[in-house]
């Protein structure tokens, strides 16, 4: 699963992949806990938590089957 988020260390929103599986993702969406997610770069790569606006636009992107 891809979607976008914000990245401090870019600037800008980039494409992501969740650390965890789908099935555990949804879980932790559920219960508003931290979701880590992370991007490659050429420089290495970028892991954080998302703020609650992007774990909120993945919960929509989610119920809207676009994840």
């Amino acid at each position: 699963m891809i979607f976008l988020a914000y990245c401090a260390s870019c600037k800008e929103k980039v494409t992501v992949l969740p650390i965890l599986n789908s099935t555990d993702l949804k879980l932790v969406l559920e219960k508003n806990a931290e979701v880590r997610v992370m991007h490659t770069t050429s420089k290495g790569d970028h892991v954080w938590s998302l703020d609650n606006q992007d774990k909120e636009n993945l919960r929509n992107t989610i119920a809207k089957g676009l994840a």
